[in-house]
């Protein structure tokens, strides 16, 4: 995979450093839209673009992007397929999900599939950035509003996520909390096993643990569940990890 480079606006950055980017069939609008964010990012390089849906696999495994960007409108297609098609390809790449009129529900399906970053069509340049460099680093981007909407529904009582709560993480050992709480915080596991002085083996081993114990299949359902179980606190200012 090649290397992020962070954006600087006066510098040219070799093309061989950019991460190479695959786009799938987008809507007009939001080609639009992700056309003016790469040119103003300028630190990307895209190897596919207007890729068909049923061509959009293959593409992957033969061009081997270092990121897949995928929209919600295929025709051709139900939400079935879209999951078996998500699934396959984020094995081998990571995909960030680009699509209008998202809800929080259909971000978090989307994100349980297996797709590391979810882009509304309020996306900004910034956004895009920072989704391709959290996913880069195994991480996961949602873009703000979002998970503003996700917010509104857990803590306004609208209808909370169907997710156990509290007695579950009493299940957790010390260490395990320590890796959940930094989890939540967006860390990935190498720097979660920096600042805990572990190897990231142990940290990978963890985090095993962590959703067995829990009960659910990945790193945002575990932190949603730390959330609403009080074990993490959006009051709480982040602390920062060691050097």
């Amino acid at each position: 995979m090649n290397p992020f480079v962070p954006f600087q606006s006066n510098e040219t950055v070799p093309a061989q450093l950019k991460p190479r980017l695959l786009i799938s069939q987008l809507s007009s609008r939001l080609d639009s839209l992700i056309t003016s964010a790469l040119r103003a990012c300028g630190c990307f390089q895209v190897v596919g673009k207007d890729i068909h849906w049923v061509q959009w696999r293959s593409y992957c495994r033969i061009l081997k992007p270092d990121v897949a960007i995928v929209g919600a409108a295929f025709p051709e297609t139900g939400w079935a397929e879209l999951e078996e098609e998500i699934r396959e390809v984020s094995q081998s790449t990571p995909v960030i999900h680009l699509g209008e009129a998202l809800t929080w529900i259909q971000a978090e399906k989307l994100l349980r599939w297996g797709v590391s970053g979810v882009l509304s069509e309020a996306m900004r340049p910034y956004h895009l950035y920072e989704a391709v460099r959290l996913v880069l680093q195994s991480g996961l981007y949602v873009q703000p509003e979002l998970v503003s909407s996700w917010l509104s529904t857990v803590f306004r009582g609208q209808g909370e996520p169907a997710l156990a709560t509290g007695s579950v993480l009493l299940n957790l050992t010390e260490r395990e909390a320590e890796v959940l709480k930094m989890m939540s915080r967006g860390h990935n596991n190498r720097d979660i096993g920096k600042a805990l002085c572990i190897s990231e083996k142990t940290v990978k081993n963890h985090v095993s643990n962590i959703l067995t114990k829990l009960g659910v299949g990945g790193r945002v359902q575990a932190v949603l569940l730390a959330l609403k179980g009080g074990l993490v606190s959006l009051d709480k200012p982040e602390e920062p990890l060691d050097p």
